[in-house]
This record gives structure tokens, C-alpha cells and sequence, in this order.
């Protein structure tokens, strides 16, 4: 009963489905998605990879986590979430040392990926979407944010509130500053994103940025931006840059920003406690 896929349920109309224990069902493209007990799969995507670069540091015998990385890599290819692939390759190049011999190893690593990247179908339709994603930024037909809504419908619900807000922006009204107060980017976005909805349920809750900023100003995003720097500002770039990923993809109040804080928050003192015996050893 708990896999039944026929069972899977969404708006009616909507072209993707859900069902239990984290299913989602494409009805364009009749492709199977998970995203475990996370909300979505990019969510699920960049949980399961901040736990394993989290566990990167703090294990000092790499061996024992080679099992976990396979489970991790399984996953990733499980959710089908573009920002999965994306992060590996950002926690790839951030445990790179920039000398010599390495730098002509990753120049030719690189290399060999754009190849594949381009001129080859490997990685299913996750890469697809991302590789269509690329061709667009070096296309000049029609409007971008109505050739990325058609392409990838995940990007432009991302990207496209944050653009159309900061195209609209007033420095000179006070709430920009401030906030409209807390819940009203939701409407505003709802209205960019599903302009002729046939569904009064159709809102949505954009990332950090833009709805923080609209709900909060620039003053009260300057106070979270702050608070970040001071967790991540010690740690491994990787963390630097999942944090700006993260604030494209997820609000102040959600799951996936506190966990992402508390797990940082939690192996940086036991990171700073590493000498006096409490950093891990090893995976039992």
C-alpha cells in the first residue's frame, strides 16, 4: 500500500503528481522522482550532500566513508535533481589545492566534462535540463525568463521572482528597507509566477532571496547575511557557496535552511574541539 503508485495525488490539472514516502510522478515525461522525507528533491539533494561534506571534515580516516559516498551518489542519481550534480561539482573543486600538478589535473578533468557536457546525452534527463540551461545563456531569441520557464520550470521559480523584484525596486520608498511584513511576498510572487492560474490553491514560497528581502528589506537581510558569515567564515569554501545555493532555493522558516545551520553550527565545535579528543575517528 505505502509504494502504490497509482495512488499518487496533486492538483487536479497540475502536470506533477505526489505520492507517499517522498514520490513524485512528471506527468509530461512519465519519469519517477524521490526526494525521501524532504519536501522536494533539490531540497533532499543538498540535505544529504551537506551531511556528507559535513562528515568530510569532521572523519579523519577517509576510508571509512567511501561506502557512504556511494550512497550519497545513489541518491543524488535517484532524486534526478539537476542541483544535486551541480553541488558534487562544486564540493569536487573546492577539496582541490591549487598547485601546479593539480591544476593541470583539474584543467584536463574539466575539460573532459565540458566535452561530455555538450556533446554527449550521459547523465539523463537531470544533465539535460542543465545543459539546455547553459545553451540559453548564450542565446539571444525571444525572452530569456520565457525560454527558461519552458525549458526548466524549477530554474524560473528560482530565478525569475528574485529578477522581476529587483527590477522593481524602489530606493527611494521606505519599505524597501523594511519589509512589507512577514507572508506578503507570497502574493506578490504568486501573481509573477502564475499570472492566469486556474487553481486559487497555485501560490508559492520562494527562496530567501527574493521573499526575505520583500517581506523583511534589505536591512533585515543584511542582519541574516551577517549571522551566516559569521558560522561559514571559518569553513571550507563549499560551505560558502551551498549557503548562497541554499538562499536561492529555500525561506528563512524552512527545514533546509535550520538544518543547514544547526548541522554547520554543531561539527564547527567539535571541529574546534578536535584536539582535546571529541573530533571523530572513524564510522563504526
Amino acid at each position: 500500500m505505502l509504494f502504490n503508485l497509482e495512488e499518487l495525488k496533486g492538483l487536479e490539472g497540475y502536470f506533477q503528481s505526489s505520492g507517499q514516502l517522498g514520490i513524485l510522478f512528471d506527468i509530461r515525461t512519465h519519469i519517477f522522482r524521490y526526494h525521501s522525507l524532504s519536501s522536494e528533491p533539490s531540497y533532499a539533494a543538498i540535505i544529504v550532500f551537506v551531511c556528507f561534506a559535513v562528515l568530510n571534515d569532521l572523519v579523519k580516516i577517509k576510508k571509512s566513508l567511501i561506502w557512504y559516498g556511494i550512497i550519497v551518489l545513489y541518491m543524488l542519481l535517484s532524486f534526478k535533481s539537476s542541483m544535486g550534480f551541480l553541488i558534487l561539482g562544486v564540493w569536487f573543486i573546492s577539496q582541490i589545492t591549487f598547485s601546479k600538478k593539480y591544476f593541470i589535473i583539474l584543467g584536463v578533468i574539466i575539460f573532459t566534462g565540458i566535452l561530455l557536457f555538450f556533446f554527449t546525452s550521459i547523465g539523463g534527463k537531470s544533465i539535460d535540463r542543465l545543459r539546455e540551461i547553459v545553451f540559453l545563456l548564450f542565446s539571444f531569441k525571444g525572452s530569456f525568463m520565457e525560454n527558461l520557464n519552458l525549458i526548466d520550470s524549477s530554474a524560473h521559480a528560482r530565478i525569475g521572482p528574485m529578477i522581476y523584484y529587483l527590477q522593481n525596486m524602489d530606493f527611494l520608498y521606505y519599505k524597501t528597507y523594511f519589509g512589507y511584513g512577514a507572508g506578503m511576498s507570497t502574493p506578490y510572487f504568486s501573481t509573477y509566477i502564475y499570472p492566469e492560474a486556474w487553481n486559487t490553491d497555485m501560490i508559492i514560497n520562494t527562496g530567501f532571496i527574493p521573499a526575505f528581502l520583500y517581506d523583511f528589506g534589505i536591512i533585515g537581510v543584511s542582519l541574516v547575511f551577517r549571522f551566516i558569515w559569521l558560522l561559514v567564515k571559518f569553513r571550507n569554501a563549499f560551505f560558502k557557496i551551498i549557503f548562497i545555493i541554499i538562499l536561492l532555493n529555500s525561506n528563512f522558516n524552512t527545514q533546509l535552511f535550520w538544518f543547514t545551520i544547526t548541522i554547520i553550527a554543531l561539527s564547527s565545535y567539535y571541529l574546534n574541539k578536535g584536539d582535546s579528543g571529541l573530533a571523530l575517528e572513524k564510522i563504526d
